[in-house]
Formats: structure tokens, C-alpha cells, sequence
């Protein structure tokens, strides 16, 4: 998917999508195969399935704020 086919449905400037995207591959949690022409983006999760099943434990174990 592009950056403006993203933004459009989420309702953001393109160029927000594309520094968001570029901090998310930054800090080592998505990857990117780059598409071309015809061919659109891919976007991977970076983190073997593992961590992400720790991290996804560690966040329901967490109790939340009150509000």
C-alpha cells in the first residue's frame, strides 16, 4: 500500500504516513520491502514472533490506569 492510499484512509497528510513508517523502521519494528511501479509496499513485522508474543503478554498482565 502507498503512502497515499494510507493516508487517505486514515484521513492524514501523506507525508505524516511516510515519517511515521520511517520511525517504525527505525526502531527496528517494521520492515519494508519496497514495491515498484504496478507493484505496492509490503510492510513486515521486524521482531521475531517470540518477543512480540512476550511483549503481548507483558501488556495484559500490565493493569491499566483508571479513567
Amino acid at each position: 500500500m502507498s503512502y497515499d492510499r494510507m493516508a487517505y484512509h486514515l484521513n492524514v497528510d501523506p507525508v505524516h504516513v511516510k515519517w511515521a513508517v520511517d520511525r517504525l523502521v527505525e526502531l527496528g519494528l517494521v520492515g519494508v520491502e519496497r514495491g515498484s511501479g504496478s507493484r505496492a509496499n509490503v510492510y513486515l513485522p521486524a521482531l521475531p514472533k517470540r518477543i512480540v508474543k512476550s511483549m503481548s503478554a507483558a501488556a495484559d498482565d500490565a493493569r491499566a490506569p483508571p479513567f
